[in-house]
């Protein structure tokens, strides 16, 4: 929390993330941009969202976005993480990543 709370102090982002057991069918991408969308997420937002038992994840910011540029830089970085089960890590490396 401390991370993404930096995040959106420092830089305006706002981060949410999200754990689920499964993302009930849905691809990563279709569950994301749903959910996004649905959410009313905007040009200066992120979503990390996590279907633990489907061992799959969205990390994901509006098209042609600053943000999204970051995402993109740091989604490596998040999935390594998250290949660890480090949950908390994986949230705060999307946090200090977008950050930076």
């Amino acid at each position: 929390q401390e991370a993404v709370d930096r995040l959106a102090s420092e830089t305006g982002t706002d981060l949410y993330v999200v754990f689920v057991d499964t993302f009930s069918g849905l691809t990563e991408n279709e569950w994301g941009n749903q959910t996004a969308e649905l959410s009313g997420l905007g040009s200066a937002d992120a979503l990390l969202a996590v279907a633990v038992e489907d061992r799959s994840f969205f990390f994901g910011a509006q098209d042609g976005t600053p943000v999204q540029a970051a995402v993109v830089a740091a989604n490596d970085d998040v999935r390594a993480r998250l290949g660890q089960d480090d949950w908390a890590g994986a949230a705060t490396t999307a946090a200090e990543e977008l950050r930076a």
